[in-house]
């Protein structure tokens, strides 16, 4: 496992969003989102994730008249660390690829989630 620190470069604001997230090329759980904003999220999950690694993720999550939403995305994972909790792991993901379509989808469930807390 790799495991990169670094300063805080944040440009964008997270926000605070749980959705379960699938590796889309074998359908297993990767964890749930802590939080994300259009070009990235954080991840939680029980294992490490790999460093510098490209995963094809899929979000999905549902909607007030119970519709499941899916969201399929390229993502780049930039950091990796245990947290406070050793059975628990953060890593940090970049949207590599992230079309009109996508990034609309991203938009309105950041919204949703944001409109509930």
């Amino acid at each position: 496992m790799q495991t990169t620190e670094g300063k805080d470069t944040r440009r964008l604001v997270r926000f605070p969003v749980n959705v379960k997230v699938y590796d889309d090329a074998n359908g297993n759980t990767l964890g749930y989102t802590s939080n994300m904003h259009v070009e990235g999220m954080m991840l939680m999950s029980f294992a490490a994730v790999v460093v510098d690694t490209e995963y094809r993720v899929r979000l999905e999550y549902l909607e007030p008249d119970d519709e499941i939403v899916q969201i399929r995305l390229s993502a780049r994972c930039l950091w990796c660390k245990q947290a406070n909790n050793k059975d628990i792991h953060h890593s940090g993901f970049y949207f590599s690829e992230i079309g009109v379509e996508q990034r609309d989808k991203v938009i309105r469930l950041i919204e949703a989630m944001t409109a509930r807390s």
